[in-house]
C-alpha cells in the first residue's frame, strides 16, 4: 500500500494540506546509501589506481546527488484559517524551513496545474490562484495521478466558496449560525 501523497485536515475554521514526502526522500536516501556502500566496497577491494579513483568519484557523486535532491525538494504545509483570516504557507526540507503568511482574502480559487512534456505523460499538482492572478503551488511535488490533486482542489474551493458565502451574508446583514 502506498503512502498518501497529500493529507487534508479540516475543522470548522481551518483547512490544512500537508505533503507527505516520505517516498521521494526514501528514493533520494537510496543515492546516499548506494554511494556509501560503493565507497566501502571501493576501499576494501584491491583495485588498480585508475579504477580506484573512478569508483571513488562515482561513489562520492551519488552521495552528493542524494544530498542535493534532499535539499532541493521542499515539502509544503498550507493552512487556510478563517479564524484569523490567514493563509500560512510553510515550505520545508530536512535542512531548512520557511514560513510566510498572507491574507486569506488573497485566495481566489484553486486549480489543478498541468505540466505537459512531449517525452512524458502530464504531471499534475494542486495550485492556489490568488486574486492578483499569481499562482501559488499547494505542493511543490508533481504527481502522475490527478486524483490526489483533484481532491485537494475540491476541498480548497469548497472552503474558499464557504468563506465567500459567509462574508456576503455578513455584509448583507445576515450573520451565519
Amino acid at each position: 500500500m502506498a503512502l498518501p501523497t497529500l493529507t487534508i485536515h479540516h475543522s470548522e475554521d481551518r483547512l490544512e494540506i500537508k505533503d507527505n514526502p516520505a517516498l521521494y526522500w526514501e528514493f533520494y536516501f537510496s543515492f546516499i546509501v548506494g554511494g556509501l556502500v560503493a565507497l566501502y566496497v571501493t576501499f576494501t577491494s584491491a583495485l588498480s589506481r585508475t579504477s580506484f579513483w573512478i569508483a571513488v568519484l562515482i561513489s562520492v557523486g551519488a552521495i552528493v546527488v542524494g544530498f542535493l535532491l534532499l535539499a532541493r525538494e521542499t515539502a509544503s504545509i498550507i493552512v487556510l484559517n478563517r479564524g484569523d483570516a490567514t493563509l500560512t504557507v510553510t515550505r520545508w526540507t530536512l535542512l531548512r524551513r520557511s514560513k510566510s503568511i498572507r491574507a486569506l482574502a488573497d485566495v481566489a480559487t484553486a486549480k489543478v496545474e498541468r505540466k505537459d512534456d512531449s517525452d512524458t505523460p502530464s504531471l499534475i499538482r494542486p495550485t492556489l490562484v490568488l486574486t492578483d492572478g499569481a499562482m501559488l503551488p499547494i505542493s511543490n511535488f508533481w504527481y502522475k495521478k490527478d486524483e490526489p490533486s483533484r481532491v485537494v482542489v475540491e476541498q480548497v474551493n469548497a472552503y474558499v466558496d464557504e468563506k465567500k458565502d459567509k462574508c456576503t451574508a455578513t455584509m448583507n446583514g445576515f450573520i451565519p449560525s
